[in-house]
């Protein structure tokens, strides 16, 4: 009772490493310049409604009842103005009658058993000469607890992401490696924080239900914090962490990698 208490008192707030992500996310945005979207697997929707609010239409596609109904509460907005639709399906099967200049999924493709039938299902969204962007785990050799609880297959260094990607014959790969030093440096304090709060809840579950599931549960200390840790991440005081980073992004240090290919027949 005392530590849902302590839970409710706490805010959602993204931790440096999904700062990172973002930052690299948007740069790639920025070269590509889509009119359209579909996000595999959008989570809450904090992408999608960034997307949208740069007037890029768009659609979210998930399988996941509980997260869906999330996904609708926070999209409403967007969904009222007719710029935003959600998709209630699974990727991996069957053809879904949309597409899009630029497909993306972020932190789902280690979840599933075949990436390279996923990567080919993202490709079937995509309209020619449109763009896959897919982030996944990073640093094969830091597999963790995370992994465990979240129901991930897999972790990916760089070679193994331009693999894939150059299977499914897209062009033009750029992989990015995201978060070095910050993440890294936090990197066992997440693991500390993921055992304590959810090992054993998530544990019990199959590979399936732990990937329904990574979207829903908040860990404290990692994206659950008291309010005042706003005065430590935000957009000015995460603006050098987010720079310095691009440092690296050629290196296999860090601990997320985000891929950008592009559709051609």
């Amino acid at each position: 009772m005392g530590t849902d208490i302590k839970q409710k008192k706490m805010l959602q707030i993204d931790p440096p490493g999904t700062w990172c992500l973002n930052e690299t996310f948007f740069q790639l945005i920025g070269k590509i310049c889509p009119h359209s979207f579909i996000e595999v697997g959008p989570g809450e929707g904090h992408l999608s409604a960034r997307l949208c609010n740069k007037s890029i239409k768009g659609y979210g596609i998930d399988f996941s009842q509980a997260m869906i109904e999330i996904l609708k509460k926070n999209m409403q907005e967007y969904i009222d103005r007719g710029v935003y639709s959600i998709i209630e399906a699974d990727v991996m099967t069957g053809s879904h009658g949309v597409e899009a200049d630029l497909v993306f999924s972020m932190l789902v493709m280690e979840h599933l058993e075949d990436d390279l039938l996923f990567l080919d299902r993202l490709k079937m969204l995509a309209r020619n000469n449109g763009y896959i962007i897919i982030a996944v785990p990073g640093r094969v050799d830091k597999w963790g607890i995370e992994d465990e609880v979240y129901g991930h297959y897999r972790r990916y260094d760089r070679k193994d992401l331009f693999r894939v990607m150059e299977e499914v014959c897209l062009k033009d790969i750029i992989i990015n490696s995201v978060g070095f030093p910050v993440s890294n440096i936090l990197f066992n304090l997440g693991n500390l924080m993921t055992r304590r709060s959810l090992y054993e809840e998530m544990n019990a579950f199959d590979m399936m239900e732990k990937t329904k599931n990574s979207g829903l549960k908040n860990v404290p200390y990692k994206t659950l914090f008291p309010a005042w840790v706003k005065l430590l991440l935000n957009r000015y005081t995460m603006f050098p962490v987010v720079n310095f980073q691009k440092l690296f992004y050629h290196t296999n240090l860090g601990l997320t990698l985000i891929g950008c290919g592009r559709v051609s027949e």
